[in-house]
């Protein structure tokens, strides 16, 4: 019952030891940081060359390897 909610939204529960749990954690948070950072220097060359960053945002989100 503890776990349903997640389960529902379709998330997996994947159990291992403690310091693989707080790396993944740690991972996941710096791979979603370095997504925002690289967001923003491609608004900023946009934004140098004319270009339109919600068209290349979307462009680069089509990609399934990107997403």
């Amino acid at each position: 019952e503890l776990y349903a909610p997640f389960v529902r939204q379709g998330n997996p529960i994947i159990f291992m030891d403690e310091k693989s749990a707080e790396l993944t954690k740690y991972a996941a948070n710096s791979f979603l940081a370095t997504k925002i950072s690289f967001m923003n220097e491609i608004a900023q060359l946009c934004e140098k060359l004319g270009a339109d960053v919600d068209m290349v945002r979307r462009g680069i989100g089509s990609d399934e390897r990107i997403g």
